[in-house]
């Protein structure tokens, strides 16, 4: 688009400067005040590159227009020149995780299985683990294995309620934006677009190694349609009573699949976009 702009404006700027002895100062000023708005706006609704920017600049500065005109044209090329790379820059890819049960330590692994560990400090825990490794920008796939595998494997003093996986979730959603927010030290892992089945042992340096964690086959048996929606309202429901198990353990386990699993398909299981760095 710039380069058509680019040839227009040159053939314009000929125009005008041609212009000037057939028309008289009223109605030339008039033509150059009308193709100025014109270009104005072509250059406003573009996206500009640098490699656009530059010979656009130069044509706009040897134009026939008044010094104002021309401050604003080249001024409104630079602007877009800087929202263009700063879209570019923001366009982190998403990373994918998908063996979260490998990446815990035995020590975190007790803490999370204590109920009266205070469950803000287990979110905590996982949002530091994600910062260390440079899982910073996870998509909502990986959002799901980590609570998924992270509820598996923790306890809690009360049975979670829908409500409890959604507010986790976005709490864990709003720590990692604070995390991405933060100052680098480090570029650990922070290029990682999906991360493998076996962590890495750098970044479990100077901590103990870590340990399997992955949801057993009779925990994931246990995660079945235990909640429907209401298509009437935004309240989540048991389908029937005789489906409740009496483990509260297995309630919770098919409480965050069919939360997570419903993700997205409903307004009323919205959650939260994750937000780019």
């Amino acid at each position: 688009m710039a380069s058509s702009i680019h040839a227009d404006l040159q053939g314009m700027q000929k125009y005008l400067n041609a212009s000037k002895a057939s028309l008289n100062a009223d109605q030339h000023e008039k033509l150059m005040s009308q193709q100025f708005e014109f270009f104005l706006g072509r250059l406003g609704a573009c996206t500009m590159r640098p490699e656009d920017a530059a010979p656009l600049d130069e044509l706009i500065r040897n134009g026939p227009w008044t010094p104002s005109q021309r401050e604003k044209l080249c001024g409104s090329i630079a602007a877009k020149v800087s929202v263009t790379l700063n879209e570019k820059t923001s366009r982190v890819k998403q990373q994918s995780m998908q063996f979260w049960g490998a990446y815990s330590t035995q020590e975190e692994l007790d803490r999370d299985k204590d109920p009266n560990f205070p469950t803000d400090d287990k979110l905590q825990r996982l949002a530091n683990r994600m910062d260390k490794i440079g899982l910073l920008n996870p998509h909502e796939a990986a959002y799901k294995n980590i609570l998924v595998t992270w509820l598996a494997n923790a306890k809690f003093a009360m049975p979670p309620t829908p409500e409890d996986c959604r507010s986790w979730l976005l709490r864990l959603k709003n720590l990692m934006e604070g995390k991405r927010k933060a100052p680098r030290t480090s570029d650990t892992g922070q290029r990682i677009l999906e991360y493998p089945s076996v962590p890495r042992s750098s970044w479990f340096e100077g901590e103990s190694d870590p340990v399997s964690a992955f949801p057993t086959a009779s925990q994931m048996s246990e995660w079945g349609s235990l909640l429907a929606l209401r298509s009437t309202s935004r309240v989540l429901r048991p389908t029937s009573p005789t489906t409740m198990s009496l483990n509260p353990q297995a309630n919770m386990n098919a409480v965050m699949m069919n939360l997570i699993s419903n993700y997205g398909k409903t307004q009323q299981l919205y959650i939260c976009p994750s937000p780019t760095i």
